[in-house]
């Protein structure tokens, strides 16, 4: 019961020992950016990071610090620093601008880890900037190197007159200053961080603040945001789609009735042309009837009889001829068989009277 009172409050009482979690925590908090692109996540307990805080709120002359405790995981591909508990560092030297971890203070600290936390081990730690902003200056990475130089170990800074705070890990063999972390609790506790805990915000504003539900929302939230832009990018693209099709359709109708338009304007050509063959055709077929008429009536015109050449002057008229008229025959010629002589003429033969019949 006291160990659930205790999970409950988000701490440990004193009787208990806080032991390490080997899962990644659900329930949890982003502070500041995501870094989902890095290769190491840090999560801070909310119990944890309250008691920085406290520890930090009034500590606004020289510096002073602590130790982080917890443990690391590797999942997915990723290491997962786990910072479950927060040890102060008693007994220092501290300037405004330097802290020193003498030899009580690191005795002390060994016996509040052993005490308090099962397994706990040094994951970090943590110390205060007051008034000179988020960095580690060359005597901070001496301490980093020399103390804690392994590569799951992280230092935390805190200014606690300019609220801005942010942590640093060691990313291929250098000290880099990470985007992001996670506040996290236990699935059935809410996670609450006091005004006075801010992340590294550029203008020293709170990135963040817990409420009932927040998560819920923030999820709801990107979850209506993503379904928007994408209903937004197939409307976007289902528009183009239509106009394309409309353009296309104008195109093929523009086509068509241009198509149509030369094919009857083709069609006129060729009627206009059909007619002047057919006027061409029957003024040769009339030509050709006239020139036909012409050359029969020149032969024998219709109703008409050919007469027989009448014989020149002194010429006798040819076998089955008359004389001419007037035209008499000479001495000695006699009358064609079946001619007749013509009128007025005498037969020379009738006027002759006959011989008298010899004397006996």
């Amino acid at each position: 019961m006291a160990r659930n009172k205790a999970r409950r409050k988000g701490g440990a009482d004193k009787n208990t020992r806080i032991r390490m979690e080997a899962t990644l925590p659900q329930n949890i908090l982003l502070m500041g950016e995501s870094s989902s692109d890095t290769e190491k996540r840090i999560y801070i307990s909310q119990y944890a990071y309250n008691a920085i805080h406290r520890f930090t709120k009034n500590k606004t002359e020289n510096e002073s610090g602590g130790m982080l405790v917890g443990t690391a995981i590797q999942e997915f591909g990723k290491t997962n620093i786990i910072i479950q508990g927060f040890v102060e560092a008693k007994y220092t030297e501290a300037t405004p601008t330097t802290l020193k971890f003498t030899h009580d203070t690191w005795d002390y600290v060994h016996r509040e880890i052993d005490r308090r936390f099962e397994n706990g081990k040094i994951v970090g730690w943590i110390h205060t900037h007051p008034n000179f902003g988020i960095f580690l200056s060359e005597y901070d990475k001496f301490i980093q190197d020399n103390f804690f130089s392994e590569e799951n170990q992280v230092a935390f800074v805190v200014d606690p007159i300019r609220h801005e705070e942010g942590f640093y890990c060691w990313l291929n063999g250098k000290l880099e200053h990470c985007k992001g972390f996670y506040v996290y609790d236990h699935p059935d506790c809410e996670i609450k961080i006091s005004p006075d805990a801010m992340a590294d915000d550029p203008e020293g504003q709170p990135v963040s603040q817990a409420s009932p539900g927040r998560p819920l929302v923030y999820g709801l939230l990107i979850l209506f945001v993503l379904l928007t832009a994408a209903l937004a990018l197939i409307s976007y693209n289902l528009f183009n789609r239509i106009s394309i099709l409309e353009s296309q359709q104008e195109s093929l109708v523009s086509s068509a009735n241009t198509a149509i338009a030369t094919l009857q304007r083709r069609m006129t050509m060729l009627e206009g042309s059909n007619l002047s063959l057919q006027t061409q055709m029957s003024s040769l077929k009339k030509t050709v009837d006239e020139y036909r008429n012409g050359t029969e009536g020149e032969d024998t015109e219709p109703g008409t009889e050919t007469q027989a050449a009448e014989p020149k002057d002194g010429e006798a008229p040819k076998d089955g001829e008359a004389p001419k008229d007037g035209a008499e025959l000479k001495e000695g010629e006699e009358l064609k068989d079946g001619a007749e002589p013509k009128d007025g003429a005498a037969d020379s033969s009738a006027e002759t009277p006959p011989e008298a019949p010899a004397s006996q």
